[in-house]
């Protein structure tokens, strides 16, 4: 099996996060930690109209940038998240006592956690290939044809860990419309996330409620479909 990493990279991960760290250790990825030296609030106010999703990937590549500044030959993976109630940026508590009214606040109501990533070496961000096409190509390759899954009742197309659309009629969270090609995993009832090497569009989504794979399925694969249905080939 070939490698999934190219061991000549050295990978630090911009963070201080214990969670971000777990993510890192369960992908089989060799890395270092590092905590950035960065100001998130002082990000933050200079994008005091910036929509959620931008400020996350701001201070996503913020961290990134510092940590590549202190070890140029690495390539360092910054990441933040950002909670949203109603177009409001919520923060961390200060006290137990404004996290009870945070609480309060989210109660009944439907918040938004975004999250964004950011790759950085040398104190720039992009133009590294982490991982060959082939590489790709082969962990994504469709190993168990059309045997049907025992659970599932139908053919999953499994690589090495993802799902393939296949050409099965059934398809479980990649979406009906799928090309043939894309893959992608699920994560027990709360998220899916899938690629379309052929149109070069990726999709995720995330919740942080679990719930049964038969109510899972189903939105998953409306949510699925609307993506698939606005690609224009």
């Amino acid at each position: 099996m070939p490698a999934i990493w190219n061991v000549k990279f050295r990978l630090l991960l911009a963070s201080g996060s214990a969670t971000r760290k777990r993510l890192l250790e369960a992908a089989g990825l060799p890395f270092e930690t590092c905590a950035p030296n960065v100001d998130e609030r002082a990000i933050e106010a200079g994008l005091p109209d910036a929509a959620a999703a931008d400020l996350a990937l701001a201070l996503a590549r913020a961290k990134a940038l510092a940590v590549s500044a202190e070890a140029p030959g690495a390539l360092c993976l910054g990441a933040d998240q950002v909670l949203s109630l109603e177009h409001r940026i919520l923060h961390k508590s200060p006290s137990p006592e404004a996290a009870l009214r945070t609480l309060l606040s989210l109660s009944g109501k439907t918040h938004r956690l975004t999250s964004a990533f950011a790759l950085a070496q040398g104190g720039r961000l992009g133009g590294v290939r982490l991982w060959s096409p082939r590489t790709i190509a082969y962990v994504t390759r469709n190993f168990t044809a059309d045997r049907v899954d025992m659970n599932n009742g139908f053919p999953p197309h499994r690589g090495l860990g993802p799902s393939t659309r296949g050409l099965s009629e059934v398809s479980r969270g990649l979406g009906t419309l799928a090309h043939p090609a894309t893959f992608g995993h699920g994560g027990a009832g709360s998220s899916y996330c899938w690629a379309d090497p052929n149109s070069g569009v990726s999709f995720a989504f995330l919740s942080n409620t679990r719930h049964s794979n038969e109510f899972h399925d189903a939105r998953q694969e409306v949510l699925s479909n609307f993506v698939h249905a606005a690609i224009v080939d």
